[in-house]
């Protein structure tokens, strides 16, 4: 039987659900279609077919839904619209966008100073400028045994090289301390080494 579209329809693309008109009874007389459309979502991109077994058309049409709003369908065959219930009004919504979840960023591991590692001397807060720190990265202090350390302080520490109530210490030579999203102050707490800049802020994303 003839599916008759009766609005005119602008391209677009999406991802397609696949509704048979009727079911497994199709596009025929005497069928009940609002009755049909109940508790089904159509959205921008579905695509409705028509089943019909007496192929006055195709019998086998697809209509792609490509614009919001009412849709209105009939057959066109004698008075199969009229008399026998032969058409179909459906309301289709924008199409359902699917947003992909962010890929995770990958933790990297961040050698402090670069190949000048932790030590005296060295700019620190130049060298984290230039360095992006995100949630998961792992900061690795290398320096000689015995010659340096790592402390964890806050703030105020950092600014006064204070480490009589540090969060933590770190001793090893090879220290590998992961990152935790905000501010994390570091500073050595050998002599004067923090007082001529071996001291670290780093800002984490």
């Amino acid at each position: 039987m003839i599916f008759a579209l009766l609005i005119a329809v602008v391209p677009s693309t999406t991802v397609a659900k696949y509704f048979i008109v009727g079911d497994e009874v199709g596009w025929t007389t005497n069928f009940d279609y609002q009755s049909w459309t109940v508790g089904k979502d159509f959205h921008v991109g579905d695509k409705l077919a028509s089943n019909s077994s007496l192929k006055l058309d195709s019998g086998n049409d697809i209509v792609t839904l490509l614009t919001p709003g009412r849709k209105w369908y009939i057959c066109g065959v004698a008075k199969h619209c009229k008399q026998q219930t032969q058409k179909l009004v459906i309301q289709v919504q924008p199409p359902i966008v699917i947003v992909p979840a962010p890929a995770p960023v990958l933790a990297t591991k961040i050698t402090v100073g670069g190949d000048k590692g932790w030590t005296k001397g060295f700019d620190y807060q130049g060298w984290a400028q230039g360095t992006k720190f995100h949630a998961g990265d792992k900061l690795f202090f290398t320096y000689p045994k015995g010659v340096h350390n790592v402390y964890k302080v806050n703030q105020k520490q950092f600014q006064n090289c204070d480490i009589t109530s540090a969060t933590k210490k770190y001793t090893s030579g090879g220290d590998t301390i992961t990152l935790k999203r905000g501010t994390s102050w570091f500073i050595c707490g050998v002599g004067d080494h923090c007082k001529n800049g071996q001291k670290l802020v780093v800002n984490v994303k």
